[in-house]
């Protein structure tokens, strides 16, 4: 009888997953301070984050979330939703800005190296249903699979310079 209780629980945890779906949760500081980020919620994830530093929560169960932010003494709490096949990004404070990207032509020669999509300023939670085959933490792999399609990354990109472009991408273009 034990076992068949264990087994029901080792089956519990992962059913979560299969009913909700999961998600991807992108944590990102870019504050000058480090921080420690709480995500309480469908599952539980503390993370620790250096100033201007972000980390991949992958396959996080889709649902209501609060993350709670502690810099020294403070604490900040924000609600997140994670939704099923999205990628949701925690930007700290608002702090950092955000430039969507599609850089497909770096890999073909009849197209511009890389498109401005779409930028993201000021906002401490926002959700990207398209696919982002680069996060800001990653460098460009040295070939993707051929196709039509968008090739997109995610980087993140000086505020000064988010609304114009060329700047953004001459930005995105020097980054490894």
């Amino acid at each position: 009888m034990r076992w068949v209780g264990l087994a029901l629980l080792w089956a519990g945890v992962g059913c979560s997953a299969n009913i909700h779906g999961t998600g991807q949760l992108y944590v990102y500081n870019g504050t000058q301070s480090g921080v420690t980020v709480d995500v309480k919620g469908q599952e539980d994830h503390s993370l620790s984050l250096d100033p201007r530093a972000g980390e991949m929560v992958e396959k996080a169960v889709a649902g209501s979330y609060q993350a709670i932010v502690k810099k020294g003494e403070t604490a900040e709490t924000t609600s997140v939703e994670v939704v099923r096949d999205r990628l949701t990004i925690i930007n700290v404070a608002g702090a950092a800005c955000f430039s969507r990207t599609d850089v497909a032509g770096m890999y073909r020669k009849d197209r511009r190296p890389i498109v401005r999509l779409q930028v993201y300023t000021g906002a401490s939670v926002f959700q990207i249903p398209e696919q982002i085959d680069v996060l800001p933490d990653q460098s460009m792999p040295k070939h993707r699979s051929k196709g039509p399609y968008a090739f997109q990354r995610l980087s993140v990109v000086p505020c000064s310079i988010a609304k114009d472009d060329d700047k953004v991408e001459e930005y995105v273009h020097r980054q490894p």
